[in-house]
């Protein structure tokens, strides 16, 4: 709670230049205050003494955005690992702790990480402070190859798209017929299209979700797009039951043979999300259906649409207008939607009972 409200920007670890042995001896960290109002910067540089100190300060500085940016190891070296991890964890204490402080609930909590891939374990390590910008770096970071096949596809894609541009421009200045251009320009779509196709479709989960979406909005874009997707909507993925009994048994809390007499070993159906299988219940031999959301799709999942809205921003610097944000809220707010099973069980219900 208080979470949500919470805004950004105030503080950075900065290091005091002293000799290495007495960072042996007496370490401490010097917290640069960068306080913004009214369109103002403020510098304020203080040693606290202790968290309960940081917290009075930005308890005065209420309505400012604030920053917590974490040095890389480098700037460390005189820390050795534990002392680091001991002052992560205290920062992450502070954090939880400034969540419950309604003073500060007109202040946001944004992280900076330099060099993160020093340190993985610190991206995501301070979970009260999600939706900020460490719940991002967070959950693209879970995405691991996959998100950087897809930034990488996108950049590529970007390029190509200047380049396409300098090329029509330059057939209509040497006077190109009609004919030409649009031959020109439905390869281009195309070939473009293929691409994104069979990077969906290599990557599942949402990827695939979102060719669909796309696919189906024959009223606003090019045929070359929506019939090159359309392949999205044949994507079945699915993985026998043996894959996933262990999540299921996890998900119930006691194995499979306590709660169900029978349960199909192929899934009845599969899609991009979930599949569903067959089975009976032990105690009153009803039949039912058990849908499984694919084993590390949530994860992937929230990676994609972490990077969906940084995605779009660079689409929209090189093809203005191109009218994928209401697309990426409806996506966005439908896929928590269907990774929440126990919603969709009460929606089944609701449905049955009227």
């Amino acid at each position: 709670e208080g979470v949500a409200v919470l805004s950004a920007r105030i503080i950075s670890f900065d290091i005091i230049e002293t000799p290495a042995e007495r960072w042996q001896r007496t370490p401490h960290v010097q917290y640069t205050i960068n306080v913004k109002r009214n369109g103002l910067s403020y510098d304020l540089r203080k040693r606290f003494s202790d968290f309960a100190d940081l917290h009075a300060s930005l308890a005065a500085s209420r309505g400012s955005q604030v920053c917590f940016s974490l040095p890389s190891k480098t700037l460390f070296r005189c820390f050795d690992e534990a002392y680091l991890t001991d002052r992560m964890h205290a920062l992450n204490v502070y954090l939880a702790e400034i969540c419950r402080h309604r003073e500060l609930h007109d202040s946001s909590a944004v992280f900076k990480f330099l060099e993160p891939q020093l340190h993985p374990e610190w991206v995501g390590s301070a979970e009260p402070v999600k939706p900020g910008l460490l719940g991002t770096i967070r959950d693209i970071s879970k995405g691991g190859k996959r998100s950087k096949d897809t930034f990488s596809t996108v950049m590529d894609m970007t390029n190509e798209h200047k380049k396409f541009k300098k090329e029509i421009a330059a057939m209509i200045e040497r006077n190109a017929g009609e004919t030409e251009i649009r031959a020109r320009t439905s390869a281009y779509l195309t070939t473009s299209a293929e691409r994104v196709r069979d990077m969906m479709l290599r990557h599942g989960g949402f990827q695939v979700k979102l060719g669909q979406a796309i696919s189906a909005q024959k009223n606003f874009l090019p045929p070359e797009i929506t019939s090159t997707l359309a392949a999205c909507c044949d994507k079945a993925y699915s993985q026998p039951l043996s894959a996933i009994r262990d999540q299921v048994t996890l998900s119930l809390g006691q194995p499979l043979e306590e709660v169900f007499t029978s349960v199909s070993e192929e899934p009845l159906a599969a899609a991009s999300i979930a599949q569903v299988h067959r089975a009976r219940l032990r105690g009153t031999g009803e039949d039912v259906i058990v849908k499984v959301v694919h084993p590390g799709v949530a994860e992937t999942m929230r990676a994609d649409a972490a990077f969906m809205p940084y995605l779009i921003k660079l689409i929209e610097r090189v093809e203005p207008g191109h009218g994928l944000h209401p697309m990426h809220v409806t996506m966005d707010s439908m896929l928590q939607q269907e990774l929440d099973m126990r919603r969709e069980g009460q929606n089944r219900e609701r449905l049955a009972a009227g």
